[in-house]
Formats: C-alpha cells, structure tokens, sequence
C-alpha cells in the first residue's frame, strides 16, 4: 500500500532511500543470523528487511502528508 501512495505522489526519492537503508539492515541481519542459523537466519533476515522497509516508508510517509498539509 505504501509503494502506491509513494508512487502516486511522486516521491520515489523516498522510496529509493527507504530502500537503500533497508538493503542495510538486511545486510547486517544476514551477516549476523546466517553463519548462526543456517537458512533459518537467512529467512529471518528476509522478515527483518520486510519490517525495516515497513518502517522507514511509515517514517517517511508522516512527512509527506506534513507537505501535502501545507499545500492545501
């Protein structure tokens, strides 16, 4: 639902940047849950970069109704 909204208002800047922090996260999840749990930490690190993607474009999503509150 979050890409739709993002998209539609033209803000993939933001989701670009969600991304990339995401990728990060996922990165050092994986580097860490991996060699410990085998596959297991591998999906766990999935789980991890799906949350942590939730969680910035929330983050982003509170300032782009802030910019469309100031638009009106």
């Amino acid at each position: 639902m979050l890409d739709g909204i993002f998209i539609g208002a033209t803000r993939t800047r933001d989701m670009r940047n969600a991304m990339i922090f995401s990728l990060a996260v996922f990165l050092i999840a994986m580097t860490v849950l991996q060699p410990i749990y085998g596959n297991h930490g591998l999906w766990a690190a999935l789980m991890i970069f799906m949350a942590a993607r939730a969680a910035s474009l929330g983050f982003l999503y509170r300032g782009l109704l802030r910019s469309l509150d100031r638009a009106s």
